[in-house]
């Protein structure tokens, strides 16, 4: 059961090194790794963000949203509300980046037209930070 749970929290390659010489980062995706295994019915989070890079935050927010998919239910304390809005992204949704540009809204609801979609909700928003780490340094949800 550990080893599918390390290998999607990225750290299966400390698995086995005692948590007190790893990272504070690193301890916390194989904490969290711990807490997701077995598939709890109710679990239970207190800022599970602390300490987390940006992928690792990715990381999370999906494995979370798996358990909703399976009907598991998870509770967060959390001051994070970044986080929040990202772990509880409606399921099928598709997210666009591009650069401002005239015309690009018009373009994108006649892009939908044409393939029968139906726009549920558009959220338009400048970069943040963790979009220009990404960008930069090119780690995907698992790197």
């Amino acid at each position: 059961l550990w080893e599918p749970a390390l290998e999607e929290a990225a750290v299966a390659e400390v698995g086995g090194d005692p948590l007190s010489r790893l990272s504070y980062g690193m301890r916390r995706r194989v904490l969290l790794a711990e807490a997701l295994v077995g598939d709890p019915p109710l679990l239970l989070l207190d800022e599970p963000t602390l300490g987390l890079d940006v992928s690792g935050c990715r990381w999370l927010a999906e494995a979370l949203r798996a358990r909703a998919r399976a009907g598991l239910a998870t509770c967060i304390s959390t001051n994070d509300t970044d986080f929040v809005e990202q772990a509880a992204e409606a399921e099928g949704g598709l997210l666009i980046l591009a650069h401002q540009r005239d015309g690009l809204i018009p373009d994108l609801l006649a892009t939908l037209g044409d393939l029968d979609a139906h726009l549920v909700d558009l959220k338009v928003r400048d970069p943040g930070l963790a979009d220009c780490f990404l960008q930069l340094t090119g780690r995907a949800l698992h790197d």
